[in-house]
């Protein structure tokens, strides 16, 4: 085909796709104008009588029933406060407020584990699943088979803190859509005294002492702003609960954010003891689709002039409600699967029809464009004076974030076909992390919500909480909870993963032997687990272990500048568990 210039900048399927995209602009500005001028009541006959295959992709406008007639709705999907969701499960909730900038960020607290029943209600009364006498810990796929031990009518005073933060063009939402799947719940039963952080322009943080929603002003900020969003929310829960430091849990964006608050407040580093980051995120991955990659790499001024300098991608509030439920469902797996090539195989229908109603939360055009910036440069601050030469002009250099300087100890959890985080770049520019935890079939969002993440992956967390988090900066001492989750559980998960300085000795409290079978066993390797060792290593059966103290401790350097060592290591694993 002969090249045509302009033209031939893009493919014959990716100018369908723009096509398309245009074709989706002009039918919402038809159905808005539409449901704006006729009554309820005749864009509702249209849909049931004139033409009855509408329903199929459109819900009711009156009704809201939008629905297949013989799969059950969740109740969780149609809740548009976490009160009501929180409470549903029957957990206590607050609601506190802290100002950044002017900005009046809604923050959420969850003080201990679900409320008891009223005496003589039925079991399901306050939405928690039943106990049914198995041991404690049990964290099956089953909710039947989950043990939701009787909460104890305790002070908070005194719990260990820990912190969840959203991922991007989220809420606070996202830890809280689903009972027997929640690290949030979890957390809350097994002890501890959970936060739920909310960056600035999103549903819970949409207000200003002086800006108005309206303006484009209240939407000019950035991740660099996000950053001082968690710095003071921060203090205001240490504020709170005379604790000295907590543990923060981050998702996606929420663990760039914490790492750009990290290497640029020192301070922070004494008030978070701990950081265990899910699908951690610092440098993404080119987009998958030309077309979208080729906006990546447009000018900051193009992609205003796209999208506006407010809010991103609003109109996703309209589909939602218009879409019926199974057609926005698809619509936005097809959305994922556009710009990332995920397929959410590991979540489950019943959990995306209620999940999905609450993933989206708004966020400003600008954190679009730093995103941008970041994936064609560094992990570095915004750049306010872009040059024609990408990806700065010759007059400054962005400032980059200084990860090397975090102090905190972190801990990765990701997944192997995670197409957006770009686990190489992380591991060369933070500190050797302290544990690292791969689960091969998840993707980005499975590490909130895959159907397996309350076995697999959150037990690990607890873990990691329990042997890392036992300490404060200043050296006193944090008794760590064990209330809900057994120890055993927490071993299977930990097994999984490598860490440094015998962490899993230390969160199994196993003997060396105990804990290498455990290992070989849940990998699947005859005779060898290989893991970077500390020198004055010994082999033992193939393995390399370490003295350290008064025993002997199974030590795995993480990654960080061993990275090359590490994936030598993996290879040899999945050799020795092919044989």
């Amino acid at each position: 085909m002969a090249h045509i210039p302009v033209v031939s900048r893009l493919r014959v399927s990716e100018y369908f796709d723009l096509a398309l995209a245009l074709l989706a602009i002009l039918l919402e500005q038809v159905l808005r104008v539409t449901i704006a001028v006729f009554p309820s009541r005749t864009v509702d006959y249209v849909r049931y009588k004139a033409i009855p295959s509408i329903p199929r992709v459109f819900r009711g406008f009156m009704d809201h029933d939008g629905h297949d007639d013989d799969e059950p709705i969740d109740p969780i999907a149609d809740m548009t406060h976490i009160r009501d969701m929180v409470e549903h499960f029957g957990f206590p909730l607050e609601e506190h407020l802290v100002y950044s900038d002017g900005y009046c960020l809604g923050i959420h607290r969850i003080p201990h584990g679900p409320f008891p029943p009223p005496v003589g209600a039925p079991e399901s009364s306050t939405g928690a699943p039943r106990a049914n006498g198995s041991a404690k810990g049990s964290l099956s796929s089953s909710a039947d088979d989950v043990m939701v031990l009787p909460p104890t009518p305790i002070s908070v005073h005194g719990r260990l803190v820990v912190l969840l933060w959203h991922g991007f063009m989220m809420c606070s939402e996202v830890w809280v859509c689903s009972r027997t799947n929640s690290l949030a719940f979890m957390l809350a039963e097994d002890g501890y005294d959970v936060w739920l952080g909310n960056n600035r322009g999103n549903k819970y943080a949409f207000k200003h002492l002086s800006k108005n929603p309206n303006d484009a002003e209240f939407w000019d900020f950035s991740l660099d702003h996000y950053t001082q969003d968690l710095s003071n929310v921060v203090d205001y829960i240490l504020a709170q609960t005379g604790q000295p430091s907590l543990i923060y849990v981050g998702f996606s964006q929420g663990t760039a954010q914490l790492f750009a608050a990290l290497s640029s407040n020192p301070a922070l580093n004494q008030k978070i003891r701990l950081a265990c980051c899910l699908a951690p995120t610092g440098k993404p991955h080119d987009l998958k689709h030309s077309l979208v990659a080729s906006l990546v790499k447009s000018s900051p001024s193009l992609l205003y002039l796209l999208f506006g300098r407010k809010s991103a991608i609003p109109s996703v509030f309209f589909w939602q409600r218009v879409f019926a439920r199974h057609m926005f469902i698809r619509v936005m797996d097809a959305s994922m699967a556009f710009l990332f090539s995920w397929t959410n195989s590991e979540m489950s229908r019943s959990a995306k029809l209620s999940h999905y109603y609450h993933l989206y939360s708004p966020a400003s055009v600008k954190s679009v464009v730093h995103w941008f910036q970041i994936i064609r440069g560094s992990f570095s601050m915004y750049d306010d004076a872009p040059g024609l030469l990408a990806p700065h002009a010759l007059t400054h250099v962005p400032a980059s974030y200084p990860l090397r300087n975090i102090k905190t100890p972190i801990a990765l959890f990701y997944g192997g076909r995670d197409t957006l985080s770009d686990l190489g770049f992380l591991l060369s520019q933070l500190p050797t992390p302290a544990f690292v935890l791969k689960v091969q079939e998840y993707e980005h969002l499975d590490c909130l919500w895959a159907s397996s993440a309350h076995s697999r992956l959150f037990p690990a967390v607890v873990g990691v909480m329990r042997a890392l988090g036992a300490q404060h900066p200043d050296g006193t001492r944090a008794e760590v909870p064990r209330d809900l989750v057994a120890d055993e559980v927490v071993a299977e998960a930990l097994a999984h993963g490598t860490a440094q300085l015998g962490v899993l000795e230390m969160a199994t409290r196993a003997e060396d032997e105990t804990v290498l079978e455990t290992v070989a066993k849940l990998r699947g390797v005859r005779k060898r687990v290989v893991a970077a060792a500390p020198r004055g290593g010994t082999m033992r059966d193939g393995t390399r272990v370490v003295a350290h103290g008064a025993g002997k401790k199974l030590a795995a350097r993480g990654h960080g500048r061993h990275v090359q060592v590490a994936a030598r290591a993996e290879r040899e694993v999945s050799e020795s568990g092919s044989e």
